[in-house]
């Protein structure tokens, strides 16, 4: 990514231009969408201003959908000088290979150490982008690991 210039500012994502992406498939689904929702985006879109002013996305394609379709106001946004051709897919590819999904179990200790802080398995499940039910059976499994 082009650091020479960067100015991270709150845009509504809806008016953020969304283009080619290496993922042809953004993925979103219902609980990721529920997660931006009740959490916002944490991670800021990293996008390029056009000579027009119009913002296009770079990095956070999925987090600017959901955001959209989340309804929320404004996201972070970093605006970088625009990236050629070649930058952008380099940098595309290398955001989403790098990122290795939490598994099960880490998960299921993340619950696990919120229902010890004494927040319940409705509240974590609406929290996480999770069923109650998911949470909870996550919790059963984990207990029933240590009393192994």
């Amino acid at each position: 990514m082009n650091e020479k210039t960067q100015e991270l500012v709150q845009l509504d994502p809806a008016t953020l231009t969304v283009e080619t992406n290496v993922r042809k498939d953004a993925g979103l689904t219902p609980a990721f969408v529920a997660s931006v929702r009740e959490n916002g985006v944490l991670e800021p879109v990293i996008a390029h201003r056009n000579a027009d002013g119009t913002v296009h996305v770079l990095m956070g394609q999925r987090r600017t959908l959901a955001a959209v379709e989340a309804k929320l106001a404004t996201i972070p946004v970093v605006v970088i000088e625009s990236p050629d051709e070649a930058e952008r897919i380099i940098n595309q590819v290398v955001e989403n290979i790098q990122r290795a999904e939490l598994g099960h179990s880490d998960q299921a200790e993340a619950f696990q150490q919120l229902s010890l802080l004494g927040m319940p398995a409705a509240k974590i499940a609406k929290k996480m982008g999770r069923t109650k039910a998911d949470v909870e059976h996550a919790l059963d499994e984990h207990w029933n690991s240590i009393r192994r």
